[in-house]
């Protein structure tokens, strides 16, 4: 069995931005991911521009001035219904094709011990710290860190699961005519859909819908887009003209949201392991890197385990509770045809309440 001091299980944004945090402290540092960079993942590929002060922080030299500018929400209902809105903030389009392969070569060239294509079997506590069971050997670590993404992780490790509702989640890079700086979110029964540029003329289209509308189509997804998405006529006008780059989407299904736990058997969480917030109000990336600084934070200025328990989790309940279930409430808003009709026609008639509503109970300030 190998040794090391500290073991992160996910090399997204939450896992990666960790290590590179821990190795800039001199910890020694090995993260596990399944599998090998760069690759896509089903994200909505925007980042609110209140993490920028931290990605310039983790990537220095890359040049963010290349990016698309996003300060525009368009929302619309099934109906067609549709309203814009400036964000107060705004934020950025990136593909994480390109951000993870980017953190990933910043936290090898800081020390990190990257084990690409490692699938995670088991972990488990034990007086020395923890053991990590992969695929290919077994590693002893002091400290563990699982950041492994929405769903259970390595050896089916239990978490709550707030929302009974399970939804799949479907990925399209497309090129398609619509302002730079906008972000869409297109509503449909039981799901939406957003879209927004990333980088080099390329745009993400990511759906979510309930895996109920998807067994009524007889599991098939262009059937359900076809039946069910393209009653928008936002949607239907996107699908019908858009040169879609891949010739199969990305998916990921069983995507349940909400808060799950902070600490695991003294293992830390974090992203969207410890909770994700519901896409349709945005910010899942900008709220893992928030938790990766807290973290590391939390663990340079603190020494005694059980203080570094408590100081993350008020860390957690402080920056993400509240946004957690506002975005949960949001989507119960926007999942259903007549009311998200009414609540667009609301929204129109009172500007303000898109920003207090939608925008400033998911977002967070500058960090």
């Amino acid at each position: 069995m190998k040794s090391v001091e500290t073991g992160i299980i996910g090399g997204g944004l939450a896992g990666l931005s960790l290590a590179i945090l821990l190795a800039r402290q001199g910890r020694e540092v090995i993260l596990w991911e399944k599998s090998s960079y760069p690759f896509h993942r089903v994200c909505g590929e925007y980042i609110s521009k209140e993490s920028l002060p931290f990605l310039k922080e983790l990537l220095p030299d890359f040049n963010w001035k290349s990016l698309p500018e996003i300060d525009t929400l368009v929302l619309s209902a099934p109906s067609g219904n549709i309203l814009r809105q400036k964000l107060t903030l705004g934020g950025i389009g990136i593909s994480r094709y390109r951000l993870d392969a980017e953190l990933a070569e910043k936290a090898k060239s800081e020390g990190v011990l990257i084990q690409e294509n490692c699938r995670i079997l088991n972990w488990s506590e034990n007086p020395q710290g923890f053991e990590v069971k992969s695929t290919e050997e077994s590693w002893q670590c002091k400290q563990l860190f699982l950041a492994h993404g929405k769903g259970k992780g390595p050896g089916e490790i239990s978490a709550n699961s707030p929302d009974r509702r399970n939804f799949v989640g479907v990925k399209y890079h497309i090129r398609y005519a619509h302002p730079e700086n906008e972000i869409r979110l297109d509503n449909f029964r039981n799901g939406y859909c957003g879209m927004s540029r990333v980088e080099d003329g390329v745009s993400c289209l990511c759906y979510l819908a309930d895996s109920a509308e998807l067994q009524a189509s007889g599991n098939d997804l262009h059937e359900m887009e076809r039946r069910l998405l393209s009653r928008n006529p936002h949607l239907q006008k996107i699908f019908s003209e858009a040169d879609f780059l891949w010739p199969n989407p990305k998916v990921i299904s069983g995507i349940r949201f909400g808060e799950k736990a902070s600490i695991i058997n003294n293992a830390f969480l974090l992203g969207d392991a410890a909770g994700s917030i519901a896409p349709l109000s945005g910010n899942g990336m900008s709220m893992a890197l928030r938790a990766a600084k807290g973290l590391a934070s939390v663990l340079a200025d603190s020494k005694e385990p059980l203080t570094r328990k408590d100081l993350y989790q008020k860390f957690r309940k402080q920056h993400f509770s509240g946004r957690i279930r506002a975005g949960s409430l949001i989507q119960d808003f926007f999942g259903n045809d007549f009311i998200s009709g009414a609540a667009l026609e609301l929204l129109r008639i009172s500007p303000s309440a898109v920003r207090n509503f939608i925008i400033e109970s998911t977002h967070g300030k500058g960090f």
